[in-house]
């Protein structure tokens, strides 16, 4: 089947899916991000964060747009897939080279000791994976994310397995790094098996491709890695300027934010293939429910995460990373920008705008490293935090508005007022529970209960929108 032939019901399922399996991701990821944090403490944890950091930075330069590149062509073009996936892995594997070279450069300049070295050393082995790995967008092409969430599920257990045996042995963050790596390494060759059933791949006979697809990766690379740049090289200027434990803080709650991103991801990972081969009727058509499933998810979070910060980061990472919790609130409003950015990020490639949002991007990364360097010396992460959010606000509200411009699309607000005043009603009786002393679970339990009886309440989902998603599936 291709992405052309899908259904309305097939979208939606495919999203569930994914929704069900990112919830089970995020569940585990959360208990691997408490057991890695509390195990490091904050001088380690600053260790790992920045050299996560350093390495998606690096991963972005490797991937250079690529990988959507190949989705919006192969979702165009079927017949000549085998050998736009055999050109993803040969292309991958080119640049992966230097990016591994640099990362091991860079690791090892800014490490700080010899633990943190022998890390950098071990974590450069998962810039060597991603020719393989990239191929994962098989099961986008194949509208199959239920494959896809069952390979990451399988990573998110062998990870979260091995990171409580390093913490329950002691190891610090040497074991950490080799349990990590382990864990990618057979994820990534279960995920090439299941793929190799799904498509065939020539790699030979693609090279004739390279120009072609290099054309359109390179103003998608420049604006993807600006654009990843801008919000991950804080946590390095941060390392750097502040040191280890502001970094292990500052890493901690950008982990939060990091995970959170499993909503937007859901929602675009099923409809870019299927945005590429639309036209712009059905474009529009797509975009509005999306956005508004976007705010729906998005919004409550950062309205929880504003009243219950403190007694959540304690309840996850211990005492001392509490003084964190004005940081947490800045980077979920981010988060609130971040969902929608998804949406300009997949339009800008599928409207082949990427040279007006890569101009974008480059504003941004001169912005938020001229600021930063400017203020974390004087207020740290919380500067960090805060100039992140001035960056998202402005980089996505200047893409949106090119793209809707560029598609005549008029956002219809009505859905998103009501969804505003629901998540005003939960905000407002978890902030008079935890104002009259109730603890993490009570306020879990309010919000859970409020906040969809406010969305009925304020017909933000009707009984209608209820019946039709039951008849979809009994349609099925």
């Amino acid at each position: 089947m291709s992405v052309g032939e899908v259904s309305g019901r097939r979208l939606h399922l495919d999203i569930a899916v994914q929704l069900v399996g990112r919830v089970l991701n995020l569940a585990l990821g959360v208990v691997v991000t408490v057991v890695v944090v509390r195990a490091l403490g904050q001088h380690h944890y600053g260790q790992w964060s920045t050299l996560f950091a350093l390495s998606d930075l690096l991963g972005y330069l490797g991937e250079f747009g690529i990988d959507r590149v190949i989705v919006r062509q192969a979702a165009v073009d079927h017949a000549r897939e085998p050998e736009l996936l055999g050109a993803l892995v040969s292309l991958r594997a080119l640049l992966a080279i230097p990016v591994t070279l640099a990362f091991l450069a860079i690791g090892l300049a800014v490490s700080s000791d010899a633990t943190m070295r022998a890390s950098t050393v071990v974590l450069s082995l998962l810039l060597v994976a991603p020719p393989l790995s990239s191929l994962g967008v098989v099961f986008q092409l194949r509208v199959r994310n239920d494959l896809s969430m069952a390979v990451l599920t399988l990573n998110s257990v062998l990870w979260t397995g091995s990171a409580l045996a390093v913490s329950i042995l002691s190891g610090g963050l040497l074991a950490m790094s080799v349990a990590f790596t382990g864990s990618m390494v057979l994820m990534v060759a279960v995920q090439t098996l299941m793929v190799r059933r799904l498509a065939t791949i020539r790699v030979r006979g693609s090279r004739h491709l390279w120009g072609e697809i290099a054309r359109f990766a390179l103003p998608v690379g420049v604006a993807l890695t600006l654009t990843f740049a801008y919000g991950r090289i804080d946590q390095i200027l941060v390392f750097d300027i502040a040191g280890s434990n502001a970094a292990g803080i500052y890493g901690a709650m950008y982990r939060v934010l990091t995970t959170m991103a499993f909503v937007p991801t859901a929602v675009f990972t099923t409809l870019f293939p299927v945005l590429s081969g639309a036209d712009p009727a059905r474009t529009r058509v797509l975009l509005q429910p999306a956005m508004e499933y976007l705010a729906m998810v998005s919004l409550p979070i950062f309205a929880f995460v504003l009243v219950a910060a403190e007694p959540l980061i304690r309840l996850l990472f211990g005492e001392e990373f509490v003084a964190g919790a004005g940081a947490l609130r800045v980077l979920m409003a981010a988060f609130v920008a971040i969902c929608f950015g998804y949406v300009a990020g997949s339009m800008v490639i599928v409207l082949r705008l990427q040279r007006v949002f890569a101009r974008f991007a480059l504003l941004a990364l001169v912005f938020i490293v001229s600021l930063k360097l400017v203020f974390i010396p004087r207020h740290g992460y919380m500067a960090a935090a805060s100039i992140t959010l001035a960056t998202e606000l402005l980089v996505e509200s200047l893409a949106l508005r090119v793209v809707f411009r560029t598609i005549q699309m008029r956002v219809r607000l009505g859905r998103f007022v009501r969804i505003g005043a629901a998540v005003a009603a939960m905000g407002l009786a978890v902030w008079l529970l935890h104002a009259s002393g109730a603890g993490l679970a009570w306020l879990i339990a309010c919000a859970a209960l409020t906040y969809p009886l406010s969305l009925l309440a304020t017909r933000a989902v009707t009984r209608g929108d209820l019946a039709a998603l039951l008849r979809r599936e009994a349609v099925g």
